[in-house]
């Protein structure tokens, strides 16, 4: 028969409690690990798991000891969840820049444009180069990547302590380089499109009967299709180029 004394009990308690705010943080942020299809009951017992099973292997002595945890270590415990999970959907922005300009170029923006449009939905390849990224993710193991990278945060950033990584120098050079992914990423596609336009142009000049918005914006969607599928190979090496540098940051010390 095992016997568990009072004190175990309560801190097992506190590090279960610590595990759960630095979690919760990270799963609040974190791409993949938040994704909105999730129900949020699914969500909150992986949560629970997670924050049983890193409070069974951490040392009590990076968890903060019994009865000390002030408000501002409670704070800070959730900000370097949140912190970690940031960085790593900064990362993400690469696809979203990418979609944003591919969708203004090929005229799929038109509805959010004029102001028709006023629910807030996501621009049709942005939504597909997220998926894309999204089915990558999984494919390489990236969840289980970040669920390490947190348990073993516990051992660099003990309870109460923020990282030294965390300024904003450091989230502003890693959300410069997201940029500059993405930039790249969609610049091959844009080439194609801004030569498929300055075609149309001069057929609308040459041929003023030409049907600019019958038939130009019928072939400015294929051609941005076109150039997307053409994007398709290269995608896993600019998303390792995207996603290692945020890595390389929640590892803090690493």
């Amino acid at each position: 028969m095992l016997n568990f004394s009072e004190a175990a009990l309560f801190t097992f308690a506190q590090m279960l409690t610590v595990a759960l705010l630095r979690l919760s943080g990270f799963f609040l942020m974190a791409p993949l690990l938040s994704i909105r299809g999730v129900p949020r009951r699914i969500r909150a017992m992986i949560i629970m798991v997670l924050a049983f099973v890193v409070a069974s292997v951490s040392d009590p002595a990076n968890m903060g000891r019994a009865g000390q945890a002030s408000l501002a270590a409670i704070v800070s415990e959730f900000a370097v969840g949140v912190l970690m999970g940031f960085a790593v959907r900064i990362a993400y922005m690469a696809f979203d820049l990418s979609g944003e300009l591919l969708s203004q170029q090929s005229g799929l923006n038109f509805a959010q444009a004029s102001g028709l449009e006023q629910g807030g939905r996501a621009l049709p390849i942005g939504t597909l180069l997220g998926l894309f990224a999204t089915a990558i993710g999984f494919a390489t193991n990236l969840h289980l990547v970040l669920i390490e990278t947190l348990v073993e945060s516990y051992r660099v950033v003990p309870f109460g302590a923020l990282p030294d990584a965390a300024q904003p120098t450091a989230l502003m050079n890693l959300m410069d380089h997201a940029l500059r992914v993405g930039t790249i990423l969609a610049l091959p596609a844009l080439v194609f499109l801004m030569i498929a336009n300055l075609l149309q142009a001069v057929l609308g000049r040459a041929s003023p009967q030409f049907g600019q918005f019958a038939v130009g914006f019928s072939v400015t969607i294929v051609v941005a299709l076109a150039a997307l599928l053409l994007l398709l190979p290269a995608l896993g090496s600019q998303y390792d180029l995207a996603i290692r540098p945020a890595l390389e940051l929640i590892r803090w010390t690493r």
